[in-house]
């Protein structure tokens, strides 16, 4: 990871997320807390190789234990959530600084290929493989990620 990156990205999701944890929303302190010690569960309980169901009947039996089963479910939404709000908050800040982190100009990009092709006299080849090039596109965007312009006209 750039120096660059963690600063502007990595730096700032950390602070908007311990924010985040401190908001008075339903069960985010408890959510918060537990997530890494599910993390921990899952990883150790992968290791030994022990079954999806086995990790989070083991997670529950350490840290809530006396939780009836209906509570579990919820808890384990609650968990889905979390992450969810984290990968939005995670995203909307990575593409907030795009420009930032990225070189507009530089490797791979249309202009790039434009002063490689014009500097080794290729501009022609370049031409005649455009005419039989196709793109399809699709999207799958959400409300809470919108592209900025500059994102959109990169990709």
């Amino acid at each position: 990871m750039s120096k660059k990156y963690q600063q502007i990205v990595s730096t700032r999701y950390h602070i908007y997320n311990s924010l985040f944890l401190n908001l008075p929303f339903k069960e985010v302190q408890r959510t918060g807390t537990l997530l890494p010690l599910l993390g921990e569960a899952c990883e150790e309980g992968f290791a030994k190789n022990k079954t999806p169901t086995e990790i989070i009947n083991g997670f529950f039996n350490d840290y809530a234990a006396d939780v009836p089963l209906k509570v579990r479910f919820k808890m384990l939404f609650y968990f889905i959530q979390y992450v969810e709000r984290q990968v939005v908050l995670f995203d909307a800040l990575e593409e907030a600084a795009f420009e930032q982190i990225n070189d507009l100009n530089g490797s791979g990009t249309i202009t790039a290929l434009l002063v490689q092709a014009t500097a080794t006299d290729a501009l022609h080849l370049l031409q005649e493989k455009l005419k039989s090039f196709s793109v399809a596109l699709g999207t799958n965007r959400t409300p809470d990620a919108i592209l900025s312009g500059c994102c959109i006209s990169y990709y």
